[in-house]
């Protein structure tokens, strides 16, 4: 998906994978709305990637940048693991505008966000502004496992989160 823009970006061709963004691990960015929201957290951590020049700031359509339309083996992952969990009784996304639930936000955060019987999770979407006038895309996610089920649940998810996120964060702020 093409990055969230004030105009609209000019037609550029596509990226090699040499050239596709950088995202990094970060620090889970102090002052996020999602911090607060759960009572224990067991799990956390931020993927960051700087926007292209004149990218838009708002948090909600990086959101969407980011849930809606990710990398095609991500979305092949993500069907998997539903049709896994679904005969189990885990909840499945069903927001069509970015997966989960908004759960709070503001002018440059968006929190989303679902409870089940095996973990809470959080993921923040943040626009982080810079010194040099550019911003950071910051994907963070927040995770309070339950019981034995969301521990043995999350053990494998926990091995893939990363790749994942990366991949997501990085076609989101692709030009």
């Amino acid at each position: 998906m093409s990055a969230p823009a004030s105009a609209a970006p000019a037609a550029s061709p596509p990226r090699a994978a040499a050239d596709a963004p950088a995202v990094t691990a970060v620090p889970v960015p102090t002052g996020s709305l999602a911090a607060g929201l759960l009572p224990r957290v067991d799990f956390a951590d931020a993927w960051a990637a700087i926007l292209p020049p004149g990218a838009g700031r708002d948090p909600r359509a990086w959101a969407r940048a980011v849930f809606v339309s990710p990398p095609r083996w991500v979305t092949a992952a993500l069907r998997l693991r539903n049709a896994v969990v679904a005969p189990l009784g885990l909840r499945t996304p069903r927001s069509a505008a970015t997966g989960f639930p908004e759960i709070a936000r503001d002018e440059r955060e968006v929190v989303l966000g679902l409870d089940d019987r095996h973990l809470d999770f959080r993921v923040s979407v943040m626009v982080d502004e810079r010194p040099d006038g550019g911003a950071a895309l910051v994907v963070s996610t927040f995770v309070r496992l339950h019981n034995a089920a969301g521990r043995a649940y999350f053990a494998p998810v926990r091995l893939v989160h990363g790749p994942i996120v990366r991949a997501m964060v990085g076609h989101a702020v692709a030009p």
